[in-house]
């Protein structure tokens, strides 16, 4: 049985001290976000006994709401300068969720999970993500007839500038070239191209090129 330890993780912006996190688990913490909750906090949850774990927030990062959970030790969640933080981000053993400069992740709801150890997650810079959710394990284990395990986990990489829009899957070994846009409801398995507006389960390309902006641009 799984002892789990949950506390909010207060910030103090002006006097730049903050709560201890545990005093059964060891965890690193770099910079101090901009919290723009009321609550002025972050809810942490730590495996009691894991260590060597860190949590890295870069220059002018901002927190609306996330909850942030480390199932074991030796990995590492960081959030880059001017990164907009939002939703549930969850490491095993050894495991990485990388979030680049200027990424925004806008809804609670996107969830960030490396389900199984020596995983990663790692997104580029300027990326824009809804209500997205990435999974580096199908969580449970599928098998041959012969016994053997069939559905390994595996990284996931999304380059700079990628756009995912509400309601994306994107599953273990998914990579999301630069500057692409994932479609509402779609869902990304292996290797998509650059510039490409990408679609449907699995997603595939159905225009190429293409660019975005953040901003609507009247542009006819």
């Amino acid at each position: 049985m799984r002892s789990y330890k949950s506390i909010d993780y207060i910030f103090n912006e002006h006097l730049g001290k903050r709560s201890a996190y545990s005093e059964h688990q060891e965890l690193s913490i770099e910079g101090i976000p901009k919290l723009t909750n009321s609550h002025k906090s972050i809810k942490l949850v730590g495996l009691v006994g894991g260590d060597g774990n860190k949590l890295v927030f870069g220059n002018n990062c901002s927190v609306k709401k996330a909850l942030i959970r480390f199932e074991g030790s030796g990995s590492t969640i960081q959030f880059s300068d001017n990164c907009k933080i939002n939703g549930i981000f969850i490491v095993r053993n050894n495991c990485l969720i990388s979030l680049g400069d200027g990424t925004k992740v806008n809804s609670n709801q996107a969830r960030f999970h490396c389900g199984e150890d020596n995983t990663r997650i790692v997104l580029g810079q300027g990326c824009l993500v809804a209500d997205a959710r990435f999974r580096t394990s199908d969580s449970h284990s599928i098998f041959d007839d012969a016994g053997h395990r069939t559905n390994f986990p595996a990284n996931i990489t999304v380059e700079d500038d990628v756009w995912l829009a509400e309601d994306t899957f994107v599953f273990k070994g998914a990579h999301v070239g630069a500057g692409s846009i994932v479609g509402a409801r779609s869902t990304v398995y292996g290797r998509l191209p650059k510039h490409s507006l990408c679609v449907g389960t699995p997603a595939k390309p159905i225009k190429c090129p293409v660019y975005w902006s953040d901003e609507l641009r009247d542009q006819r």
